[in-house]
């Protein structure tokens, strides 16, 4: 089973932290419980009482011995899953709880207590990227999931107290909430779809929220001839100020969140020092947009909690979270509380406004978006131009037939790129078939272009830009978002092999590439990049990140630095 995967750099490096085996002691002695955070302590076995969620061992005393995962595999595939005849074939121990415990573990405390203090943790978490520690108590995947279901089926007649032990056993419930992977072991995929929903569930909040929200105004901000929906003046319609003042109200709602534990008070607003910020922008149109986008009454916040759950217990940890739609939830006393305070940022990034221009706009959008981010990585691609390479469009080589989206040329090599808006749909992040459905139809597409246009350099079609031939071809596909794991030997080898070496980058990896071109590498960072391993023939992009980021300057992306700007107050807002 996984604990947590650790994904620096928002998932270019990706490494698997292994969970320690499963255990729960069904006996009447006590638990000596080990963990890295709270040193030992002794519980009631009897009550179940876990350790943290971070790396730990149960031994029931008097039994001396603990029970390795494989063991228990095999004991939960000889019989029909009765916990009796397992614990009996185990030796007191049980099978991984259902994730009904979980919930049970969260309705133990009310809403009015428990939220708060994990809008706190979760505040302390969410400053720009957040990195898995050992001693984490909860981990913001654990916390956005248990403040939906206190939100859901919490309620105010509950009297235990929330210790640092109660958030201990919460976050060590969720850990080891059963995984369909207990059923599908030794299916083909079975481990890959482990890992396939874990990383979709970990890895979006290990993102660099500040180059989120930077990349928002260059992006969406853009006059690209065919656009069908996208204006200014769309965006304000849709969003009840400009693009801008967005930007500046999520600042503003963020910033509040990581000072004040999560909370956000409309009061606020009425304020001395808050003049600046009222000034800029009013306060019934700050307040319009809150509403508008970021709160929900505790009504409406539960009940879109409960709505859309799935049935089967061992995949709702993995149900859509409200809270990434609106979250702030009205308290008493006319406060309102965000528990994950890291999606107050997200609704101010690009994925946060493509879902809700989506929802407005539907396939419109859809093909705006795509334009969009074409036009967009061009603008990252010509950063470039002034250390070496050239870049170039896409033709028409023949009539009513396009090459890839650009060609980056330099000494030595052809970049064919191919950009591919589409993002990973639900279905595909919950098992690799599903996964593997989802990215043939966007970067198995892409894989196709690059070898078209590759094929057509070699030969020396007469369609294909001069300056393109005698060059050794290289490929990138560019993704609107994460599309975890697609580099890896297991997925490629599910995809096929593209017939030139080729590196999937998501559009905030290539914007971290490019600074280390800017930095001095130049154009040598896509060399790099897409350099095939001599045991794979595929491009090692981790272990390439690494060696650019060991060896080279990152350099500020010029880009990303206008768009910040254009979206900040024109003072400190931490001030306020």
């Amino acid at each position: 089973m996984i604990r947590k995967l650790d994904a620096e750099h928002g998932g270019a490096h990706a490494q698997v932290s292994g969970r320690h085996d499963v255990i729960r002691a069904d006996s009447s002695k006590s638990v000596q419980q080990y963990c890295h955070h709270a040193g030992r302590h002794e519980c009631d076995a009897s009550s179940r009482q876990r350790a943290c969620a971070c790396q730990y061992v149960v031994r029931p005393e008097g039994v001396g011995r603990t029970v390795g995962i494989a063991e228990m595999l095999t004991a939960y595939d000889s019989f029909d899953r009765d916990s009796t005849t397992v614990r009996n074939r185990l030796g007191n121990v049980l099978l991984p709880p259902k994730y009904e415990e979980f919930v049970a573990l969260v309705r133990r405390h009310r809403p009015s207590e428990l939220l708060p203090v994990l809008g706190a943790i979760s505040a302390a978490q969410s400053l720009n990227v957040y990195r898995p520690k050992s001693n984490d108590i909860l981990y913001p995947w654990s916390i956005a999931a248990a403040a939906r279901e206190s939100i859901a089926w919490g309620n105010e007649y509950r009297d235990k107290p929330v210790t640092d032990l109660a958030l201990a056993q919460i976050g060590a419930g969720y850990s080891e909430a059963r995984d369909p992977f207990l059923v599908e072991h030794g299916e083909d995929g079975a481990l890959m779809s482990l890992i396939v929903r874990t990383s979709f569930e970990q890895f979006p909040h290990q993102h660099s929220l500040f180059e989120d929200m930077a990349r928002v105004l260059p992006l969406f901000d853009q006059r690209v001839e065919g656009l069908e929906i996208v204006t200014r003046h769309a965006w304000a319609e849709l969003l009840g100020c400009s693009l801008e003042d967005f930007i500046r109200v999520g600042t503003l709602l963020s910033t509040g969140c990581w000072k004040n534990s999560g909370i956000f008070e409309p009061k606020w607003l009425d304020q001395d020092n808050f003049a600046e910020i009222v000034e800029r922008i009013p306060k019934e149109q700050t307040l319009e947009v809150f509403a508008r986008h970021f709160a929900s009454s505790w009504g409406e916040a539960r009940a879109s909690a409960r709505r859309g759950r799935r049935t089967n217990d061992d995949l709702r940890r993995y149900d859509f979270n409200s809270l990434e739609a609106r979250p702030f939830v009205e308290m008493t006393g006319g406060r309102y509380l965000a528990p994950q305070s890291s999606y107050v940022s997200r609704k101010v990034s690009p994925n946060g406004l493509y879902y809700a221009a989506m929802e407005k706009w539907g396939e419109p959008f859809s093909r705006d978006s795509g334009l969009l981010y074409e036009r967009y990585v061009g603008e990252q691609l010509r950063l470039l131009e002034g250390s070496g390479a050239k870049v170039l469009p896409e033709v028409e080589y023949e009539p009513g037939s396009l090459s890839c989206d650009y060609f980056v040329i330099t000494n030595y090599f052809c970049f064919c790129v191919e950009v591919k808006a589409a993002r990973v749909a639900m279905p595909g992040r919950l098992n690799v078939k599903g996964y593997w459905d989802d990215v043939k139809r966007d970067v198995g597409k892409g894989f196709t272009q690059i070898a078209r246009s590759g094929t057509l350099i070699e030969s020396s079609h007469m369609g294909m830009p001069k300056e393109t031939l005698a060059k050794t071809i290289r490929g990138l596909v560019v993704t609107a978002e994460p599309h975890y794991l697609i580099n890896s030997v297991p997925v490629r080898k599910l995809l096929g092999s593209p017939k030139y070496p080729t590196a999937v980058l998501s559009v905030g990896q290539l914007e971290r590439l490019i600074e280390y071109g800017l930095g001095g590498n130049g154009p040598g960072v896509l060399t790099r990049i897409t350099q095939p391993d001599s045991d794979t023939d595929l491009p090692n992009v981790d272990e390439a990140f690494k060696a650019i980021e060991n060896t080279g300057t990152r350099a500020r992306n010029p880009i990303l630095e206008e768009g910040m700007q254009r979206g900040m107050w024109s003072f400190d807002v931490n001030d306020k």
